[in-house]
């Protein structure tokens, strides 16, 4: 009886203009919860105080981000949670150096493709699972090729906050591609904690990343295989040039397209296979009120001593060779023309200073990081010791920097950290006691096929 009357052709067209609406109307529903204002939510479920949330004067040290919308909300965090179960080793690249497990490309840019064929550079970084948020403060534009090192239940950390940023900052979902590591014992798995907010601020991804830590139902692993995820981060970019830096090294304004100019440039008119360009790297202290967007700015913040070379006082050779003494007294004035104020090489480091660390710009074909460096210390001198014994030449660049909040201090080293510097300290003797045997090696093999 109800097949008889479905087949009637005006109920069927009137059930079918019932079912549009409904659809209709349920859309509308949804879309307007999701854009209600913040201030229909009561005080109790907002994420931190007024207080700590406004930018004025007394939180001028803290980041101004750019996000599209206010919050994210925690109920959409648990969907994504549920929905990606935890990685399975059997799909991943296993290393065998560091006992560790990969997973290349896990969430990729909405423009990542675009990007990779408009760029020259593409920004490599790594990160342990505390410091995801540092993401949100970069300027790049180009390509991010971000490798996360995330064990256990840390994943669901990672999963939670790196949908957080994408949700947030339409920058971060266009242009950065995150990729997973972790220790073979101890894989990814469900977390059965939980984040009792209601909603995540946009304007917060410090204080959010810190609540999202929650997640976590074990203590963190006390070693972190730098180099691995260094090296996972710069293979996955797909461009002629890759710049490898610390998450909480933040780029200027225009890096990424300002890059490409100069070696499109560069190129053309003098292309160099093994050459690295320096790029310098300041502290700026916490109570500076503005992030320097150019040399100009920077170099106004050094005068006032609200800015100093990075590790100036933690260790003087990190930055020792790159001559920043010259790169500091050579500012162009704004007067200039636009081509003279965009990058050039200002001038070349001609001698290698033992503990250098500069970070470079490096064409692919450059050597990755040496894995056998676990922790801190010696991690980027070995890559730098190796391009000076393979003769690369080193260009330091104008106009193009990086700066790191706050002035660095040894009291923030932890015995592990200072026993970890120790430790590849004897390292770094065998290191290059191999590297010399195997260019041996290696000459011998090119000169017997030649």
């Amino acid at each position: 009886m109800l097949k008889a009357i479905l087949r009637a052709k005006p109920i069927r067209n009137f059930l079918l203009l019932v079912i549009i609406l409904l659809v209709a109307l349920h859309h509308h529903l949804f879309n307007s919860l999701n854009n209600q204002p913040e201030h229909v939510e009561k005080k109790s479920n907002i994420l931190c105080k007024e207080s700590e949330l406004s930018l004025t004067s007394k939180n001028e040290d803290r980041p101004i981000y750019n996000s599209h919308q206010n919050f994210v909300r925690v109920a959409e965090i648990r969907s994504v949670m549920r929905e990606n179960p935890p990685l399975r080793g059997a799909v991943g690249t296993h290393v065998n150096t560091a006992n560790v497990v990969q997973h290349s490309h896990v969430w990729v840019g909405d423009k990542w493709h675009e990007l990779s064929a408009q760029s020259r550079v593409c920004m490599a970084t790594h990160t342990t699972v505390e410091y995801l948020f540092w993401v949100a403060s970069q300027s790049w534009s180009g390509p991010m090729s971000i490798a996360v090192f995330a064990p256990g239940t840390d994943y669901y950390v990672a999963v939670a906050m790196i949908h957080y940023l994408r949700k947030c900052f339409p920058s971060v979902r266009g242009s950065a591609s995150f990729h997973i590591m972790y220790p073979r014992e101890r894989p990814p798995r469900f977390s059965n904690q939980s984040v009792t907010e209601k909603k995540l601020r946009c304007d917060d991804p410090e204080g959010v990343n810190q609540l999202l830590l929650a997640l976590r139902n074990e203590p963190p692993l006390r070693v972190y295989p730098q180099n691995h995820n260094r090296n996972l981060a710069k293979t996955n970019c797909p461009t002629h040039y890759s710049m490898t830096i610390d998450i909480d090294m933040i780029t200027p304004p225009s890096m990424s397209e300002n890059l490409t100019k100069f070696f499109d440039r560069t190129d053309a008119s003098n292309p160099c296979k093994k050459c690295a360009f320096v790029v310098p790297v300041y502290e700026v202290e916490s109570t500076a009120n503005y992030r320097p967007k150019d040399k100009q700015e920077l170099t106004t913040l050094i005068n006032n001593r609200l800015a100093r070379r990075y590790h100036i006082k933690v260790w003087s050779p990190n930055q020792g060779n790159s001559k920043l003494d010259l790169w500091e007294t050579e500012v162009l004035d704004r007067e200039e023309n636009e081509e003279e104020m965009g990058y050039r090489i200002l001038y070349n480091i001609t001698s290698y200073e033992k503990f250098w660390e500069p970070i470079l710009i490096v064409p692919y074909t450059a050597p990755l990081f040496d894995e056998r460096f676990i922790g801190y210390g010696y991690v980027r001198n070995s890559q730098v010791y190796e391009l000076h014994r393979r003769r690369y030449k080193f260009h330091v660049l104008d106009n193009a920097f990086l700066t790191h909040r706050g002035f660095q201090s040894t009291k923030e080293y932890t015995s592990l950290r200072k026993a970890q510097i120790e430790a590849n300290s004897f390292r770094f003797s065998s290191f290059k006691k191999e590297l010399k045997v195997r260019m041996k090696y290696e000459a011998r093999e090119k000169e017997a096929r030649t």
